[in-house]
């Protein structure tokens, strides 16, 4: 629903999406939609994605992307100053970026990118992760180059919803768009409760229609067992 609302907000054919560490998912639904230029980027070469760089030094010109995921990805690079710069760098104007990392309410940024393993594994959850972030995420955002806001799943859907899509309500998303664009921000914010609202309904009459198929589904093999049942009995007894 948050990339149809960012799709949307930017509003014109021929996209070019960055996708940074794709999942599975994203990049399905991506590659799938038209008008869309797809590039998968990941520093692992085993990773199956277009192009393995460095976050910290893409491989692109300025302003080549309109829109830009990057979710769970930052909290594994030591320099993420560097690597918030660099999305900056390539994120066109009247474009946006959606990030998400670990995240912490009410408590400053824990990060040591030369802590051992077991201690990354005690304070950051992960062996290859080298903080956690904490409240002054939106400054690292914003000292980067970018105007940012947030968004919890629970602030535009309902609890009907959430439970039925199984989404987290409270794992936020940060939207994210050139210094120069924060005027945007409100309309991605309005386009993503109003794309919200359409998945909802689009997902409860694929639910509906899918339960109409299955009901018609064990009355047709109801009708079956009963006719079998009728030609059994009419063959013993004769």
């Amino acid at each position: 629903m948050l990339l149809q609302a960012a799709l949307a907000h930017i509003g014109r054919r021929g996209v070019t999406v960055l996708d940074v560490a794709p999942h599975v998912q994203i990049r399905r639904l991506l590659r799938a939609r038209a008008g869309v230029r797809y590039v998968g980027i990941d520093r692992f070469e085993a990773r199956a994605v277009d192009v393995w760089s460095d976050l910290t030094r893409l491989p692109f010109k300025s302003d080549a992307f309109d829109l830009i995921v990057c979710y769970h990805v930052l909290e594994h690079v030591p320099d993420d100053a560097a690597a918030i710069a660099e999305l900056r760098r390539v994120l066109a104007t009247g474009g946006c970026a959606l990030v998400q990392v670990p995240f912490r309410e009410g408590r400053p940024t824990d990060e040591d990118p030369d802590a051992p393993e077991e201690e990354r594994i005690r304070r950051f959850g992960q062996a290859d992760h080298v903080r956690w972030y904490g409240d002054d995420f939106v400054d690292r955002l914003g000292r980067g180059g970018f105007a940012v806001t947030s968004v919890r799943p629970r602030e535009v859907l309902s609890v009907e919803s959430l439970q039925r899509l199984s989404i987290r309500p409270d794992e936020l998303v940060w939207l994210c768009c050139r210094a120069e664009d924060a005027s945007t921000l409100p309309g991605l914010v309005a386009g993503l409760r109003h794309e919200a609202v359409r998945g909802v309904r689009r997902s409860s009459g694929t639910r509906a229609a899918l339960l109409r198929a299955v009901r018609r589904r064990r009355e047709g093999l109801a009708r079956h067992a009963r006719r079998a049942r009728r030609v059994l009995s009419r063959t013993l007894d004769g």
